[in-house]
């Protein structure tokens, strides 16, 4: 363990730290969004215990008196190009307690610790670490770590013009933003739970008809019905939902997506799409759009994904004027693809942004 004359030390996690980790996260991180002690704590196991790809790397900054003062965390995670299979850490979380952002050993701490998660990443033969989540502190910690900052991850939005100026108009008569968390809001009819698509017959077929679309070299996320069943019916404070398309009882396209809500207006949040092909995936956005009363649609695909494709076929766009005027009206940077490689084995660059094929769930962080 090193040492600091501030009497800092620098470790890994151990049991013993979850209780104390579990409200220092929430204390510093997800306080805003969940009120509650009990959605951090759920939040938190989750994230980094039950994710099927194993348990996430952690080390901690702890002070004279024990207390922790940085946290760090990178969730495992697989990928895979072609038939190749990459072991990577996905960057998550970095938080300082901000009496401790006065001090002098807090602008050490972050490498310090990011230097254990990759000692430990190179004990486990982890290949690389990503991320897509970044604000202005932690895309200058990343870039001074030597990450490749390798794209903007620019959102893909499907505008119901008349029906968000009249969100608009009656957020501005109301004085009040619109209550985006009531499913009426959203739908025509009631959506469908996440576990209809997992439960179908035809899900696995649909996975592999959907990955043999995907050409073999970019870098993609390793998705099974277990993956699916954690990251979408399993999240403790956000519901999902999904459209199914089936042709003759074959299942031949399914889109999974959440509710959210800004600038007043609805949104649905697009997460993943599945097709047998091309052509069945634009029907479905499609019947999506005509399913749903929200304002907008909106997704994200980094640059090597075929799927933006059908995206954009199917009427999305990348000039909205709702995002240009989100994004002028944000402190908030747009998402960005980093990584940091350090195993020349790899079949593919990926430093290139060609090389990556994520969708919008991949890239939201948790």
């Amino acid at each position: 363990m090193m040492k600091l004359k501030q009497e800092i030390v620098y470790r890994y996690c151990s049991d013993n730290d979850l209780d104390e980790l579990s409200r220092f996260v929430g204390k510093f991180l997800w306080t805003k969004g969940y009120e509650l002690a009990s959605h951090w704590e759920a939040l938190f196991r989750w994230k980094h215990f039950a994710n099927p790809f194993g348990k996430s790397e952690m080390a901690v900054a702890v002070d004279h008196g024990g207390k922790i003062v940085t946290f760090i965390a990178g969730m495992h995670w697989k990928l895979v190009a072609g038939e190749h299979l990459i072991k990577c850490l996905r960057w998550t979380d970095l938080i300082s307690d901000p009496d401790f952002r006065r001090e002098p050993a807090s602008a050490f701490a972050p490498i310090a610790l990011a230097a254990k998660l990759r000692e430990k990443a190179r004990l486990e033969d982890v290949s690389l670490f990503f991320g897509s989540g970044a604000n202005t502190y932690s895309l200058a910690f990343t870039s001074n770590l030597g990450w490749k900052d390798v794209e903007r991850l620019w959102p893909l939005v499907s505008v119901n013009y008349h029906q968000a100026l009249a969100s608009v108009i009656r957020s501005k008569l109301s004085h009040k933003r619109q209550n985006g968390y009531d499913t009426k809001n959203y739908f025509k009819r009631a959506p469908l739970p996440v576990t209809s698509l997992l439960s179908h017959d035809g899900i696995e077929s649909l996975l592999q008809k959907d990955q043999k679309l995907e050409d073999s070299s970019p870098l993609t996320i390793c998705k099974t019905v277990e993956y699916l069943k954690w990251r979408y019916v399993d999240h403790p404070t956000i519901t999902y939902y999904t459209l199914i398309r089936e042709q003759g009882g074959e299942l031949t396209a399914a889109v999974i997506f959440r509710i959210s809500t800004d600038l007043g207006l609805r949104d649905i949040v697009i997460d993943e799409i599945f097709m047998s092909s091309p052509g069945e995936g634009v029907s479905l956005l499609n019947e999506l759009r005509e399913t749903v009363t929200a304002d907008y649609l909106l997704t994200r695909f980094s640059l090597g994904s075929w799927k933006r494709d059908v995206f954009l076929k199917s009427g999305f766009g990348t000039r909205s004027r709702i995002m240009r005027y989100y994004y002028s009206h944000s402190d908030v940077l747009l998402d960005r693809l980093l990584v940091d490689s350090f195993d020349k084995t790899i079949p593919v660059d990926s430093t290139l942004p060609e090389n990556w094929a994520l969708t919008m769930g991949d890239l939201e962080g948790f």
